[in-house]
């Protein structure tokens, strides 16, 4: 009877050791794992490229060392960042003398940029802010670039739950053809899907004329106005770019001059806006959520 009692007291004795060590090399795998995403090497060093990249790392509370020169006013986080240069031209040596771990810019300058930061031992990122999907991709990748993403998951879901709530109100309405127009200084062009204002129209269930017209690969496509006519957009958008004020000038003009416009029920109701530049370019930044509730309030007649 002893002998077994021995015995039992032994094996009991092995098996709290093995349940003991067994325990602790999962606790022990555990830490280490959570070790090695806390220890993770983030960029601590930032030049950011364009003013839309600067407001999108300030968004995430990202410090950056180097800023682009501009006309506009940056956030005061970048007070004591060095000015790099213009976007399309920065100065790369002042680049290197600020040492940084990443350079981040957008990706229409990335043919231009990339291979002389290449060559300088620069590591670079390029980010897409095209469309409204672009930039919600661009956000994300960001946050998890810099370990931000608890800031990135809070602007992304703020967007998501804006837009599902405008479609959500307006789900019995019904969905507005929408002609884009895109102005400049000397000429006038149609906005497809594939542009930034397109792309909201599209997000909150608008109907872009020129999917009436073809099928486009092209942000902006040459306007005709037999074809624009023959859709007969319930709402046009007129969007400036360069000069905004020349640009606003030139549509007043035309509209004036023009008799065909007066042909579009749009321009006969009343139906015709100047997007504010502000929230609507031809690219997409961290005013996202102002865009949305504008542009729901435009097509729908919401009251946000």
């Amino acid at each position: 009877m002893k002998k077994k009692l021995a015995l039992f007291l032994c094996l009991t004795l092995v098996l709290v050791g093995v349940v003991g060590c067994s325990a602790s090399q999962v606790s022990g795998k555990i830490e280490n794992k959570e070790n090695q995403e806390t220890s993770k090497n983030y960029p601590e060093r930032t030049v950011a490229g364009t003013v839309a990249v600067v407001e999108m790392l300030d968004l995430l509370d990202v410090e950056m060392v180097g800023v682009p020169n501009s006309r506009y006013k940056l956030p005061e986080s970048c007070n004591k960042a060095k000015r790099i240069g213009k976007p399309m031209t920065p100065d790369i040596e002042i680049i290197k003398s600020l040492n940084p771990d990443i350079f981040v810019s957008v990706s229409s300058l990335q043919p231009r940029l990339e291979k002389e930061l290449k060559d300088s031992k620069i590591k670079s990122l390029f980010i897409t802010n095209n469309s409204y999907d672009d930039m919600l991709d661009s956000i994300k990748i960001l946050g998890d670039t810099f370990g931000k993403q608890k800031e990135a998951k809070e602007f992304i879901d703020e967007v998501n739950f804006k837009v599902e709530g405008i479609l959500k109100e307006t789900k019995d309405m019904q969905k507005p053809k929408v002609m884009i127009l895109f102005g400049t200084p000397k000429s006038i062009m149609l906005a497809t899907d594939k542009s930034f204002v397109g792309s909201l129209v599209n997000e909150l269930g608008g109907i872009n004329t020129t999917q009436l017209m073809g099928s486009f690969k092209e942000a902006y496509v040459p306007i005709s106005m037999e074809n624009a006519l023959k859709t007969q957009p319930d709402i046009i958008l007129r969007l400036t770019h360069a000069s905004p004020e020349d640009s606003k000038k030139m549509f007043e003009k035309e509209f004036s001059n023009n008799p065909i416009w007066m042909n579009f029920k749009a321009v006969k109701n009343g139906n015709v806006y100047d997007l504010d530049n502000n929230y609507f370019g031809v690219s997409g930044n961290i005013r996202l959520v102002g865009a949305i509730e504008r542009l729901g309030k435009i097509l729908y007649q919401l009251d946000q």
